[in-house]
C-alpha cells in the first residue's frame, strides 16, 4: 500500500468538484472545492525533490464551495452550496464567482 500525498489529518476537507490548472503559474496543479472545509484548495504536486503541499485559499470566505473549474481564458470558476440544508445559506447564497487571473 502506498501512502496518499496528503492528508486532511483532523481536519475534514469533503473534496467535491476539483479542476486541473491548464494555464499560468499555476499550470499543471490542481484546485479542490471543499464542502465541510469551505475553502478552495491549491495543491502543488511536487516535482524533483519539492514535496507536495497544499493550501486552503478563501477559507470560510464564502461558504461551502461544491465546484471549481478553469475557463479557456484562464478564469476560474468557483460554485457555492449553502442552500442543500447544511452550511448557514445567507441572501446571496448560492453564487457562481468568476476569478480573472492578473498574469496575463
Amino acid at each position: 500500500m502506498k501512502l496518499p500525498l496528503l492528508h486532511s489529518v483532523e481536519e475534514t476537507w469533503a473534496p467535491s468538484g476539483m479542476a486541473f490548472i491548464t494555464q499560468g503559474p499555476w499550470s499543471g496543479e490542481l484546485l479542490v472545492a471543499n464542502l465541510a472545509g469551505q475553502q478552495l484548495l491549491h495543491v502543488s504536486p511536487g516535482t524533483g525533490d519539492k514535496k507536495p503541499s497544499a493550501e486552503a485559499l478563501f477559507q470560510g470566505k464564502w461558504g461551502r464551495i461544491r465546484n471549481v473549474a478553469e475557463g479557456p481564458d484562464g478564469t476560474l470558476y468557483v460554485m457555492t452550496n449553502n442552500r442543500d440544508g447544511r452550511g448557514s445559506p445567507g441572501a446571496a447564497d448560492d453564487q457562481l464567482i468568476a476569478l480573472r487571473p492578473n498574469w496575463k
